[in-house]
């Protein structure tokens, strides 16, 4: 598909990645088959297709889908639409619009028109795959209006609430959480509101320390027993015996805490990447990054904010669900059985930005300080759960 692009803070290519989509018809919903994060063999863009739908036009039937593209170096979301005109022979207009985006250091308005091969096809569990969206959309937490948060707390100022946030587009939504309910003003780009704001997909970067690493080790106490906070990091993970920094006395709690006393900038939130960390390596390269740290203070005793550390801490997770002989011993997908799906989070929300290995993108040991994706939805379900637990 060949694209034009506007806005932009970045050089992209002038065109995009084939997308292919599977999908199977609920009334005028589109569901896409796979859900999930498409990693493409192109340098730039990976991709979500998210439900969309369908309806009569005036020159014939229309459809429209969520697209979430995804810069793969940094895993920011370009929020758009794709939208077709189709027979029952074949497609016979694609276009594209992007036009929103959750990092404003990677701004860009894309929009083009492409070539699209429509094949129907007869898609095995197409009935499961009908129930489980029905059964999605049942399990959403009601949308109520900022109006509706007046009428409810009439001595409440909303506008406190915006206080040091964007004013337009730049915002890509707005919302809380209170008495049980989630209040949302929308989501918002640059060619006007967005259609899908339930499906709207906003990257993680450091709230996946939390909604990732944290509860997913509450989780692994819950199951195993507290005694996993005071798990050393050196019982877990042998690359730690040629580390520069002092692990043998630095628990999974004191790692999750950022207290690992391994550091080099004392400065809490300074965040600096230890050698390669934050290139496209596999997970041997990204973990031995990690450890390229010298002992600065004793453990549990100074904070100091690195997502290296959250890696490392996920490594050791991984490896103590290997220890434990679980049936699930990688700690993203352990979070997503026994936390996520639970929660009946939303699909797109089950991935997470991975390593590079085998020369494979998003392969390998998930980030664990970053590279997730939220929906508003999704966020409110994840962020309510530990108080309800």
């Amino acid at each position: 598909m060949a694209i034009r692009h506007r806005v932009c803070s970045f050089r992209i290519p002038t065109a995009l990645p084939g997308l292919v989509v599977t999908l199977v018809s609920d009334g005028q919903d589109l569901i896409p088959v796979s859900r999930g994060l498409q990693t493409t063999s192109d340098p730039v863009w990976d991709y979500f297709i998210s439900p969309g739908r369908s309806w009569q036009g005036e020159d014939g039937p229309v459809a429209s889908l969520p697209l979430t593209l995804i810069f793969r170096a940094t895993g920011c979301s370009h929020n758009g639409l794709i939208r077709m005109q189709y027979n029952a022979k074949e497609v016979t207009d694609t276009r594209i619009l992007v036009g929103q985006e959750t990092c404003h250091f990677l701004r860009a308005d894309i929009w083009g028109r492409g070539k699209s091969v429509y094949q129907p096809v007869k898609v095995p569990g197409s009935d499961e795959i009908r129930a489980a969206w029905r059964n999605e959309k049942q399990n959403r937490i009601p949308i109520l209006s900022l109006s509706d948060f007046v009428r409810d707390h009439p001595t409440a100022d909303v506008e406190l609430f915006r206080t040091g946030l964007p004013t337009d587009h730049d915002l890509s939504t707005f919302g809380f959480y209170y008495m049980g309910r989630h209040y949302n003003a929308g989501c918002m780009t640059r060619h006007g509101p967005y259609p899908y704001c339930d499906q709207m997909l906003m990257t993680s970067f450091s709230t996946a320390k939390s909604a990732y690493a944290a509860i997913a080790l509450m989780a692994m106490a819950q199951e195993f027993g507290e005694e996993v906070y005071d798990e050393t990091i050196a019982s877990l993970l042998p690359e730690a015996e040629e580390a520069k920094g002092k692990w043998d006395d630095v628990t999974l709690n004191h790692i999750g805490d950022m207290a690992s006393g391994n550091f080099s900038n004392s400065a809490p939130m300074a965040d600096p990447g230890p050698g390669l960390f934050y290139a496209g390596l596999d997970r041997d390269g990204k973990l031995a990054a990690a450890f390229l740290w010298p002992n600065a203070k004793p453990a549990g005793e100074f904070f100091v904010y690195q997502t290296a550390d959250t890696f490392i801490q996920v490594n050791a997770m991984d490896a103590y669900l290997r220890k434990r002989r679980a049936d699930i011993t990688d700690s993203f997908d352990y979070l997503i059985a026994r936390v996520l799906k639970p929660l009946n989070v939303q699909p797109e929300v089950w991935f997470s930005r991975r390593t590079r290995d085998h020369d494979t993108a998003n392969s390998g040991t998930a980030f664990g300080g970053m590279g997730m994706w939220w929906t508003t939805d999704a966020i409110v379900k994840v962020a309510r759960h530990p108080a309800i637990a």
